[in-house]
């Protein structure tokens, strides 16, 4: 289970001219862009949550509950040290729901 973020911005890094001639290059330059928080089963399953803007860590707390009914009780997460993992409030949700999720 992790999750990663796709930006809009454009990948010019290069471009040619006339010699001579400074390019410029017209482009829409934008910060929105998508989130997606995914998780992979043992059994080849593959769940994902897309959301438009930032995931917090609410959104953290509905992948886990998503995956709890997926999946079932036995869910074992593997996470880096983000930020948005280590929240009081999705702390406080894991020792709600009990030993069924093992980190």
């Amino acid at each position: 289970m992790d999750e990663s973020g796709f930006y809009l911005l454009p990948g010019v890094v290069k471009t040619y001219s006339p010699r001579g001639e400074t390019p410029v290059l017209n482009e829409w330059q934008t910060r929105d862009h998508l989130s997606v928080m995914g998780a992979v089963t043992p059994r080849g399953k593959i769940a994902t949550m897309v959301r438009p803007g930032s995931l917090n860590k609410m959104h953290v707390i509905e992948c886990l509950l998503h995956l709890g009914h997926a999946v079932g009780d036995r869910l074992l997460r593997i996470w880096d040290r983000s930020p948005i993992h280590r929240r009081a409030e999705v702390g406080e949700f894991l020792a709600r729901v009990g030993a069924g999720l093992v980190l």
